[in-house]
């Protein structure tokens, strides 16, 4: 769904596929490691930007009892990932970046000004008619999945 939030922001020419860290995150690139810089949104979402997987387990469980808005939890989130040590030089190799989503989402509210709930709602879920989707996670015992539970 981050992705297909994106591409829209792409489609309206709010965003470029090619742009980079540096440029889209200004307020982050003094203290982002510097092999990230020049990681493009296309980086990010091909996992090919050479960031971690997650912040660390630990850091991210965390966030599932903060209380802070959602933008400044993914924004914090995003500082902190910047900061880490690539696991690869940017376009060399594939590896699976969660990170890389919620950076993505970071830069889409940085750049609108709204929130990736809000985001999605307008770019993603309304236009595809989506009426029972929920954001957030889930809970012991319900379901994993969007449809409807089954009478």
């Amino acid at each position: 769904m981050t992705t297909t939030m994106i591409a829209r922001l792409v489609e309206q020419g709010v965003l470029s596929w090619d742009a980079t860290l540096e440029q889209m995150l200004p307020a982050l690139a003094a203290d982002m490691q510097p092999a990230y810089r020049d990681a493009t949104l296309e980086d990010l979402l091909s996992h090919r930007a050479g960031l971690p997987d997650i912040i660390g387990l630990e850091e991210t469980l965390a966030y599932f009892s903060d209380t802070r808005p959602l933008p400044d939890q993914r924004l914090e989130y995003a500082r902190r990932a910047l900061g880490m040590d690539p696991v690869a030089q940017a376009r060399t190799t594939s590896n699976y970046s969660n990170s890389g989503y919620v950076l993505a989402a970071v830069i889409a509210e940085q750049t609108t000004g709204k929130s990736t709930e809000i985001l999605l709602q307008e770019l993603v879920l309304t236009p595809l008619e989506m009426t029972t989707a929920r954001f957030g996670a889930t809970s012991r015992g319900s379901r994993w999945d969007m449809r409807p539970a089954s009478p």
